[in-house]
């Protein structure tokens, strides 16, 4: 019995035991229940608050990229409004730089002709005079008028556009051993209007952004999050940027492949070859108009690519990178680098370049230290008024003889060059010539007899050149002529009487060549003479003294117009008798 006892106190133990530790056990996993439950109602409180976070920032983005639209909108439509503005007021500038141009060069000429020729009353002052006149005519304000000054005072400083009667103040005393040989290109023109401030397109990109990329989102977070963050945008660039280019940003509907062949179809036409030679001007003309010019400019528009390849090639040809001013390399002077040659710019305001109506009309590079070949491609300008080359002394190679189909060519100024061969027979089909100077250079052979069909030449500049044989009777009829110069050259036969005829003459200069015989009487016909240079020649005999009466004999005495008058009168025997001459040789 006491075993039963005790075993049923034991098994009553057990079983409190047993019923206690499976409450404590309830207990115990409804407390981890409890606590995973709440684990998970603040994990999907988190999650809710974490989606509301990034609806508000997709919301915050929205706004702010409406805000940027709408502002880029507006700015859009001020820079269009600035544009027009500005394309408008380009055109009214290049109408009155136009009209400056014909007035400034009537008043240079004007100014010569009715100069009083004292000494004490310069080329300059009058022409300073007159050209407020034109100032006042077309309403230019005091800033531009004092631009024209400035600019006409270095031109007239150096140079004048025709000889003058006398030297001005400041010129060496005594006469030279040969005359002055001024330059007789019209003054150049004034300078173009300069480009819009707006930005420029580089590389063939399109249109700038009008303001800078947002700013960069916050840096990944230092412990691991559910869902990885995005990698940080790149910093805000301190510039507007640009897309990137693409074939059909540059020209529309073709692309960059299509592009090149287009151009190149049309510049081997221009160029009038078959295929580019590696190496060539022209071939590194067209590859700078297919991915070097900044413009880029497209096949339909053909002027354009005729302007700016037929200058690049004229670049290329002559040393453009080793020119002393404005070339495209940044390390030559340039009054602005928008106006280098080879600039992104319109080539109407391309350094030395003058236009009328959006076409080159004018090309005025000298002293610019030009080496090389004028190409062939100058004449695909065909409203080429003036051409001026003077003084760059290594322009070499021949005339071009294409220059002959520049119909409203009315200035060819070539001198101080080292040109050899002929003076091309096709260059005597520009018929609108008034000025061709080509003196200080190697040409060789004849005077043609078809100098006689450019009856509009006033100017004919000759001089230090290896020309022969004599004057065809032909040029007895240039009766527009007023300048001639001929000294130093292998000339042979007699001054021609025929200049008695052609009355406007007022230089003529024959010193260092081969003439001889005696100086014709005609020569005192001529009224208007205020120079004649007969000295170191072969001419015998006395000064006829119908030249002679010609002579002014004071600054007083306004009746006659020859001022100077040189020959080999000289010494004990004299060649030449003569005693009204100004100098004696």
């Amino acid at each position: 019995m006491p075993q039963k006892r005790t075993r049923r106190i034991l098994l009553g133990i057990a079983t409190s035991l047993l019923i206690s530790n499976s409450n404590a056990a309830r207990h115990h996993h409804r407390q981890l229940y409890q606590v995973d439950e709440s684990s998970s109602a603040a994990n999907e409180n988190s999650q809710k608050s974490l989606r509301a976070r990034r609806e508000s920032f997709r919301r915050e983005e929205d706004d702010i990229h409406e805000q940027d639209i709408e502002s880029q909108s507006r700015r859009l439509r001020r820079a269009s409004k600035q544009h027009q503005q500005q394309k408008q007021q380009r055109r009214r500038t290049q109408t009155l730089i136009e009209n400056l141009n014909a007035k400034t060069h009537k008043v240079a000429v004007e100014t010569f002709y009715n100069a009083d020729p004292k000494p004490n009353r310069p080329l300059l002052e009058t022409t300073g005079m007159r050209l407020n006149k034109v100032a006042q005519e077309l309403f230019l304000d005091d800033e531009m008028l004092g631009e024209m000054l400035e600019v006409t005072q270095t031109q007239f400083s150096v140079e004048t556009s025709f000889p003058t009667p006398q030297p001005f103040p400041g010129s060496t005393p005594s006469p030279t051993r040969q005359p002055t040989r001024p330059p007789t290109r019209p003054p150049t023109p004034f300078p173009t209007p300069p480009p819009t401030p707006g930005p420029t397109v580089l590389g063939g990109t399109s249109s700038p952004t009008k303001q800078p990329t947002p700013p960069p989102t916050p840096p990944p977070t230092g412990s691991p999050t559910r869902q990885p963050t995005p990698p940080p945008t790149p910093p805000p660039t301190p510039f507007p940027t640009t897309a990137p280019p693409t074939a059909a940003s540059i020209c529309s509907g073709i692309t960059a492949s299509q592009r090149r062949e287009q151009l190149e179809e049309i510049c081997l036409d221009l160029s009038s070859i078959s295929f580019f030679s590696s190496g060539t001007a022209q071939s590194e003309a067209f590859e700078w108009l297919v991915n070097g010019d900044s413009a880029q400019v497209c096949p339909d528009n053909i002027l354009d690519i005729e302007q700016r390849y037929s200058l690049a090639v004229l670049y290329f040809a002559t040393g453009g990178d080793n020119w002393n001013d404005c070339s495209q390399t940044t390390n030559s002077p340039c009054p602005s680098d928008s106006t280098r040659f080879l600039s992104a710019v319109d080539v109407c305001f391309w350094f030395g370049i003058t236009c009328s109506q959006q076409e080159i009309t004018g090309i005025s590079i000298d002293n610019n230290n030009l080496v090389g070949r004028l190409p062939d491609e100058l004449s695909v300008l065909g409203q080429m008024v003036d051409i001026d080359f003077d003084g760059n002394r290594f322009i070499s190679g021949t005339i071009p003889a294409s220059l002959g189909t520049l119909d409203n060519l009315e200035t060819l100024d070539l001198d101080n060059n080292i040109l050899t061969g002929t003076i091309p027979n096709t260059l005597f089909d520009a018929s609108l010539m008034k000025a061709l100077d080509l003196d200080t250079n190697n040409l060789s052979g004849s005077l043609s007899p078809r100098f006689s069909e450019l009856s509009d030449l006033q100017i004919l500049f000759l001089d230090q050149n290896s020309l022969v044989g004599t004057l065809p009777p032909e040029m007895g009829t240039m009766n527009q002529l007023r300048f001639l110069t001929l000294d130093d050259n292998n000339l042979s036969g007699s001054v021609p009487s025929f200049f008695g005829s052609l009355s406007g003459l007022q230089l003529i200069s024959f010193f260092n060549t081969g003439v001889s015989g005696t100086v014709p009487t005609q020569l005192g016909q001529l009224t208007n003479l205020r120079n004649l240079f007969l000295h170191l020649t072969d001419l015998t005999g006395t000064m006829p003294e119908e030249i002679c009466s010609l002579v002014r004999q004071d600054a007083s005495d306004t009746s006659k117009n020859l001022i100077q008058l040189t020959a080999d009168c000289g010494g004990s025997s004299p060649k030449l008798e003569c005693d009204c001459c100004t100098a004696c040789f």
